[in-house]
């Protein structure tokens, strides 16, 4: 399945999340923790977020070393296939002006 991410998500208590962070630190496995910001966008005419469903998304992340632009369009599970999304992604070098041509185009900040 290309373009197409699948991921599971647990609640764990601290003292897993150490457990788990030490058996990879004792694998020698090649991680780094990342800081990132998320800054989430929804057009004014057809709004992302607060209807029924909510299955798409457009983002800027910031991290250390990039910016990537992301939209994602969410499918839930059906008897035939699990729940994925569809992800594209682009880096971008200047957030502000990213952010200026998506206010022009009347997308508008959502939430960070």
């Amino acid at each position: 399945m290309e373009n197409t991410e699948i991921e599971r998500k647990y609640k764990i208590t601290k003292n897993i999340y150490d457990e788990v962070t030490e058996l990879l630190n004792n694998k020698n496995l090649n991680f780094k923790l990342e800081k990132q910001n998320d800054i989430y966008f929804s057009p004014t005419n057809f709004p992302f977020f607060g209807g029924e469903i909510d299955n798409e998304a457009l983002r800027i992340r910031i991290l250390d070393d990039k910016n990537i632009l992301s939209y994602k369009k969410f499918y839930y599970a059906t008897d035939d296939m699990p729940a994925h999304c569809d992800e594209h992604e682009m880096v971008i070098e200047d957030v502000e002006k990213m952010k200026l041509i998506l206010k022009d185009l009347r997308i508008n900040e959502a939430f960070t």
